[in-house]
């Protein structure tokens, strides 16, 4: 993704938001916390509410599904 860039996931329950290279925030409708995530982190959604990733600089992430 490039700079900027915002990637939304409608209901993300069970999926892993893998950052590969760069940086970018990770915002969840209804949760107070926000997550950064640099190269080599993740996070995994818990909760069905929407779910906004934006590049904070060119970033390559992956996103796996939840199993099932």
């Amino acid at each position: 993704m490039s700079k900027s860039a915002i990637h939304r996931i409608a209901r993300p329950a069970g999926y892993r938001i893998e950052c590969i290279a760069g940086s970018a925030w990770v915002t969840q409708d209804g949760h107070a916390r926000d997550i950064m995530l640099e190269a080599g982190e993740s996070y995994t959604c818990v909760r069905p509410e929407r779910l906004l990733v934006q590049a904070l600089e060119a970033v390559v992430l992956r996103v796996a599904l939840p199993a099932g």
